[in-house]
């Protein structure tokens, strides 16, 4: 079974990059264009 070490995401319009934690951590970048969640789950 594959499992999630880091989710993560880095924004191609502001360069944010921007990491979902926890569970429910519902993370955006600075300009709104993309979000994570779910943490290592």
């Amino acid at each position: 079974m594959k499992r999630i070490t880091k989710n993560s995401i880095k924004c191609n319009l502001c360069q944010d990059i921007i990491v979902s934690k926890h569970t429910h951590d519902f993370v955006s970048c600075k300009c709104g264009s993309c979000s994570v969640d779910g943490g290592n789950s």
